[in-house]
């Protein structure tokens, strides 16, 4: 579900009257609807508003700044190929930096077989903003072959006390097709990715990623090589 803040909506616009400017910022304040209160600013083009404490920001155009079920921003961890380990049962491959021809741009990869399924695995924090609830994934990669890959991301919490050889949680899987053997291949996100256990903030987190090599959609023809994985998660509200 996407939240929009478009002018002319309740979400903060259309009830911008009757606001007090201090300097360049004017503070709007009134009766919601249908129900609750609104706080809004406006600064210069830029209106950011809280209606019944949700928090959405908008511009003059209409886009709104993000996009979440609950209106709340969205954060980013990046998982780099570099960091990964590769599990010790068909795990993928750790690629060898390599170096581009012409402009000696530098890669590392994590390289995923075009026929047998393999993993590979994270391990952290979840961020001191992280909300506890679901994420989304994309992945990015490149390819010598054709045809498309098929990736999985799924994750586990484990808290103080628990056991660290815990079940995962559901994977949730994506389909990309590759554009250019020299391209950098960038997915689409993921659905929703319930983590397994009880996901909080600064808790430690497990993400595994695999390459569903042997399913009949996965018709690439040679290794994915993934750069990296970039996740999706919301923020605790301010």
């Amino acid at each position: 579900m996407t939240v929009t803040a478009t002018v002319g909506s309740r979400q903060g616009i259309n009830a911008l009257k009757n606001g007090v400017q201090i300097g360049g910022t004017t503070i709007y304040a009134g009766a919601g609807s249908p129900n609750g209160v609104y706080v809004a600013l406006r600064i210069g083009d830029l209106y950011i508003d809280y209606t019944n404490g949700i928090q959405y920001i908008a511009t003059a155009t209409g886009a709104s700044s993000w996009s979440t079920a609950s209106g709340l921003p969205v954060g980013t961890i990046l998982l780099s190929a570099g960091s990964a380990i590769p599990t010790t049962t068909t795990g993928a491959d750790e690629g060898a930096p390599s170096e581009s021809t012409t402009n000696k741009v530098m890669r590392v990869t994590m390289d995923f077989d075009q026929t047998t399924q393999q993993y590979c695995q994270w391990r952290f924090s979840m961020p001191h903003d992280y909300d506890g609830g679901t994420i989304a994934g994309k992945v990015k990669w490149g390819s010598a072959g054709a045809g498309d890959a098929i990736f999985g991301i799924q994750g586990v919490c484990i808290g103080d006390g628990e056991a660290l050889d815990a079940a995962f949680g559901s994977a949730k899987e994506v389909t990309d097709t590759l554009i250019a053997a020299a391209d950098l291949q960038v997915t689409a996100a993921t659905a929703a990715i319930t983590l397994a256990g009880t996901p909080a903030a600064d808790i430690l987190s497990i993400i595994q990623l695999y390459r569903k090599a042997a399913a009949g959609g996965d018709t690439l023809t040679a290794d994915a090589l993934v750069d990296e994985v970039v996740l999706f998660y919301t923020k605790l509200a301010i």
